[in-house]
């Protein structure tokens, strides 16, 4: 099973967060809606793909796991290193969780 669903939406996301990361950083001003614009015209199409993201998820194993994780870390774009350390940290957190759940689940 490939991660395509699963990517090419968090593609739409980096790029919602970096649109909103660029236009933030002089702070709101009411011109920055205009540059959000084009971000939500995108939100029904992640909306409309979350079924098979959620099912090429369920079915993710070890090396799809390091691929995922590989591919937040090259395309998350973000001015604040920390930031994107911090989401990177919540990310391998949660799958980290997530390949002890499963193993559990092969033990039983």
């Amino acid at each position: 099973m490939s991660l395509e669903t699963v990517k090419a939406d968090l593609n739409i996301i980096f790029g919602a967060i970096k649109d909103a990361e660029s236009s933030l950083t002089d702070g709101f001003q009411t011109t920055d809606l205009i540059t959000l614009v084009p971000v939500a015209t995108q939100i029904p199409t992640v909306i409309k793909s979350w079924k098979e993201a959620k099912t090429e998820i369920g079915q993710i194993d070890a090396t799809q796991i390091a691929d995922l994780q590989a591919f937040i870390g090259t395309n998350l774009e973000l001015k604040n290193s920390k930031t994107k350390e911090e989401i990177m940290s919540a990310i391998n957190f949660v799958f980290a969780g997530y390949t002890l759940i499963e193993s559990f689940k092969k033990a039983a």
